[in-house]
């Protein structure tokens, strides 16, 4: 998200002409009134990473403040602070705290920092807590609801972004999964060796985690490594799990070739003169770097190299003196070791955009797009990302429109195609107004600097407190029920839960039913689909007809992947008809059906377009498949490469040579796929006898 920024106040001075008043000799002189000093104006948002958590978990808590319309000065103080009967604790101190007790009020004090004031906050025990953040007079809160992760609550880790790096570490890499929670511990298995991760955050609804990869050290740098990866979450908790993942990392060779991952802004003025961080590796000083655009190649100013050589700063060029009318992309070119005789060079395509400079709003959609008439609801406004448009900072949003007033949105933050914003509180104005519930409002956005707008009729709905603020857990499997929790207010039974995924939309049976929560189950897919697929819930109280959207889940594709495979290398008979070794291999990955619905062999195995028999292999459990009978080369079909040779009579000939094929591995039910092209390689056992050619 972009810095907080904070509607301009623009100011109009009132000239007030005093006439001079002619009297006899001796008056005294009219004196001049004294102003009245204008109010100090605070105000105060609160928002988290995650508002739906397990216990033990800790979430980010952001106070975003204002003086005057403008970011608070640093050092302002917010009070933070939270009274439940329940478990719970704020920690101003880079560390989640520990020990505390229960039944207390805990507090936190922290200094704003570019207008924000961040604090961790954490419950052993389940429950729902109220945090208020205090600066000046004025309070904002935000609610926390903590559940029990369920000891049937599988860890998975479904993938890893990315999964290659250089042998020196440093990288960020994402963990995708499920029932992720901190504190979590990482390990890179190179040669026998684990080598730990530092891990950098934990998302607040259990689906990711971020760490940055360790140093390899005592291999051979100049070929690369297959890590294996121990995944361990919850550690020291009841409910630790572990996960391994064989072979889901690679680590390259150490290269001198630089490389630019990516810009940081990757936009930004057509006048130049802002600071961009390039990422990367490999870079050395001195280096150069050139923005080409609009057919022009300009030169970076003040570009300094990192000592890791995984970073360059730089001060962007002028494109264009006048103002742009459109966005112009660039290609960054960075010479390393410019003049050196190790100078190399890379360029970046699409790597940065000088963008227009008098953008116009254009609102795409609005999320969630309703909320309760008192107000206070998290909205995201999404831009359309199309040349020219964008929102620029400040900006003023309001919501109004159909017998109700503009009313101006509290800004969180924004950024040039997102901005994040508090609904207004309507409710007096839907007593004066006489307005029926539900009703829909205009949104509308505001470039303040250059005064252009954009309006999305009828974008948000106010209504009897009855929306949805979001659900846990947000994925599950296809093949399983999954129990979900849709957290919001206004529920009231009876009323009706579905799923808009699919079309016609999933009609789902509701457990129970609280004025903030519906307990919903999910039934699983039928057929299962190889991609991951994506609804968001509907709430219909059949009592007054009223609805809601939002949230989201996602079922989870039934596609498999091939990580790796032991025992790869397959020596047989030169005449192709019998395996010399190994006498089984195995298959390493994830999403392995193990049996179809009619509980046969779950998964379908190829080598080289031949199918084998479900005899001769075993599905181990969802990551690994153990084949039994490694089929020979006459069984599927396989002529062993051949290569150029000379006998010892200086006779011209050819020997075999190893061959490889490709194997894959298919979900019977739904006939998902994964390939691994040239998986396995076919050795003959004689590699060196050299056949005359006839």
């Amino acid at each position: 998200m972009g810095a907080t920024v904070i509607k301009k106040l623009i100011s109009s001075a009132v000239m007030v002409g005093l006439a001079a008043l002619v009297g006899c000799s001796g008056d005294s002189p009219t004196p001049k009134p004294v102003p009245t000093p204008a109010a100090t104006s605070w105000g105060i948002s609160l928002s988290a990473d995650s508002y739906s958590l397990v216990t033990n978990q800790a979430v980010n808590l952001v106070a975003t403040v204002t003086k005057d319309g403008q970011a608070a000065p640093d050092g302002t103080t917010v009070e933070f602070d939270v009274t439940s009967g329940q478990t719970a604790c704020l920690d101003d101190a880079a560390k989640i705290c520990a020990g505390f007790s229960s039944g207390t009020v805990t507090t936190a004090t922290v200094a704003t920092s570019g207008g924000k004031a961040t604090t961790l906050f954490e419950s052993t025990q389940a429950g729902t807590f109220t945090v208020r953040a205090r600066v000046s007079g004025v309070s904002t809160t935000a609610t926390l609801v903590y559940t029990e992760p369920s000891s049937s609550s599988k860890l998975a880790v479904y993938s890893v972004v990315p999964s290659q790096g250089p042998l020196a570490g440093g990288d960020q890499v994402t963990f995708y999964g499920k029932n992720i929670t901190t504190p979590v511990d990482v390990y890179f298995t190179v040669n026998g060796h684990d080598f730990a991760a530092q891990t950098l955050s934990v998302s607040g609804d259990g689906t990711s985690a971020t760490v940055v990869t360790p140093e390899i050290t005592g291999v051979d740098t100049s070929k690369g490594w297959q890590a294996d990866i121990r995944f361990v979450s919850g550690v020291g908790t009841a409910y630790e799990q572990t996960v391994t993942l064989p072979g889901a990392f690679q680590f390259l060779p150490t290269s001198a070739v630089p490389e630019i991952y990516q810009l940081f802004p990757d936009h930004g003025s057509a006048r130049g003169g802002e600071q961009v961080t390039i990422f990367g590796q490999n870079f050395r000083s001195p280096a150069q770097v050139t923005f080409t655009a609009a057919g022009q190649t300009l030169d970076a100013q003040e570009v300094t190299v990192s000592t890791d050589g995984k970073q360059i700063t730089l001060i962007t060029p002028q494109l264009s003196a006048t103002p742009l009318q459109q966005d112009e992309t660039a290609t960054v070119t960075v010479v390393s070791g410019a003049g050196t005789a190790q100078e190399k060079t890379v360029s970046k395509d699409n790597a940065f955009v000088f963008t227009a400079d008098q953008l116009t709003p254009n609102i795409s959609s609005v999320s969630p797009n309703s909320g309760p008439v008192t107000g206070g609801t998290q909205v995201t406004i999404f831009g359309a990302q199309t040349s020219g448009s964008g929102f620029q900072a400040p900006v003023q949003v309001t919501f109004g429109g159909g017998g109700i007033p503009q009313r101006e949105a509290q800004i969180v933050s924004v950024n040039l195609h997102e901005i994040v914003c508090i609904a207004p509180d309507v409710s007096t104005d839907v007593q004066s107004a006489g307005v029926t519930l539900p009703f829909a409002v205009d949104v509308t956005v505001t470039n303040v600097d250059t005064g252009l707008t954009a309006t999305a009729s009828g974008a948000y709905t106010y209504g009897e407190s009855l929306f949805i603020s979001g659900n846990s857990p947000s994925e599950g499997r296809q093949d399983q029920v999954t129990t979900v929790t849709i957290y919001g207010s206004g529920f009231a039974s009876p009323l009706e839960a579905g799923w808009e995924g699919v079309t016609p939309s999933q009609a789902l049976e509701v457990t129970s039913v609280s004025g903030s929560e519906i307990v919903v189950r999910m039934p699983g897919m039928e057929p299962r689909l190889c991609e991951d697929t994506t609804g968001q819930y509907l709430i219909t109280e059949t009592g007054s007809g009223l609805s809601a959207e939002g949230g989201s889940f996602t079922y989870l594709g039934n596609t498999p992947t091939i990580y790796s495979i032991d025992g790869s290398t397959v020596t047989a008979t030169n005449d192709g008809s019998a395996i010399v070794s190994p006498s089984q291999m195995v298959i390493h990955g994830r999403n392995f059906n193990i049996t179809d619905p009619t509980g046969n062999v779950g998964v379908r195995i190829t080598i080289n377009g031949v199918v084998l028999q479900s005899s001769d292999y075993t599905v181990n459990d969802e990551q690994t498949i153990t084949i039994t009978n490694i089929p020979t080369p006459n069984a599927i079909g396989l002529t062993y490469d051949t290569v150029d040779c000379t006998d010892s009579s200086g006779n011209a000939g050819t020997r075999v040579v190893g061959t490889p094929v490709d194997i894959s591995v298919t979900n019977v039910d739904g006939g998902c796929s994964d390939t691994l092209t040239g998986g396995i390689t076919y050795t003959p056992q004689d590699t060196t006898t050299c056949t005359v050619t006839q």
